[in-house]
């Protein structure tokens, strides 16, 4: 499978972010443009703790994201840094960031349903 993210049209597109997604053997691949100051917080709010219920590996390509956690100290990732979030967090977009963002597939597409079953997302 091949596939070139950025000649590959925006999947998903709102104020402050752009996404080029796809899914390949359970995994769900998010390339993201994220703008610098946003975050999404608003999508949380249904959670417990108000944070992500949803573990994500992934790579920074360009810019910073700050990273709150519930349960350890907060981190900030940077251009060229690999990084591994856990159930419970909360990203802060420091700088214009582009980023790779993997996640399981099946763990992904319940949350889409979650964020869109309390109508903050697009059925």
């Amino acid at each position: 499978m091949h596939l070139n993210f950025e000649a590959t049209p925006p999947t998903v597109e709102f104020p402050g972010y752009s996404g080029r997604w796809t899914a390949v053997d359970g995994m769900h691949f998010s390339y993201e443009h994220c703008a610098a100051g946003s975050n999404i917080d608003d999508m949380l709010s249904i959670y417990p703790d108000k944070a992500c219920p949803v573990p994500h590996w992934g790579y920074i390509f360009s810019g910073a994201v700050r990273v709150e956690f519930v349960d350890q100290p907060e981190e900030t990732y940077r251009a060229g840094d690999f990084f591994h979030v856990p159930p419970g967090h909360r990203p802060y977009m420091l700088e214009d960031t582009v980023l790779l963002q993997i996640t399981e597939k099946a763990a992904f597409d319940n949350y889409m349903r979650e964020l869109a079953e309390a109508g903050l997302i697009p059925s």
